[in-house]
């Protein structure tokens, strides 16, 4: 399988354990001292995840949040944007140039090797494990 695939199927197991335990369309999952995460199912394949901040009543921060689509059938899940309100950044993976949609293939590269590391660290700290259930 080449390494993209790798990439995307990894992903897929680890948001798929996640979206599975999730209940409702918008879940919060809290463990320890680390920051909630939010996991919201906003369109048939695609779920956003982040960790939110307020900096002010009524203004929250995604420090960071990524949405993440999913290929049921290929066993596959990749990210289609990386914000972070915080530092300013806000990327996509589809860009538009002269009127056509491209796949930035670097952007892609650095997102889903960043959504990747950062479902490792949540695995890491039982946020994937079967024990782990939802605040909200």
């Amino acid at each position: 399988m080449p390494p993209k695939e790798e990439v995307f199927r990894s992903i897929f197991e680890r948001m798929d354990r996640l979206v599975r335990t999730m209940e409702g369309p918008r879940t919060t999952f809290s463990l320890h001292d680390h920051p909630p995460l939010v996991v919201e199912h906003v369109e048939e394949d695609s779920y956003t995840l982040g960790h939110y901040h307020e900096e002010a009543p009524g203004h929250v921060l995604a420090v960071p949040e990524m949405l993440v689509r999913f290929d049921r059938t290929r066993r596959q899940a990749h990210a289609l944007y990386y914000r972070h309100d915080g530092l300013g950044v806000f990327n996509e993976v589809y860009q538009q140039k002269d009127g056509e949609f491209f796949v930035d293939v670097r952007e892609q590269h650095q997102q889903n090797r960043f959504l990747d590391q950062w479902l490792t660290n949540l695995e890491q700290i039982g946020l994937l494990s079967s024990e782990t259930a939802p605040t909200t």
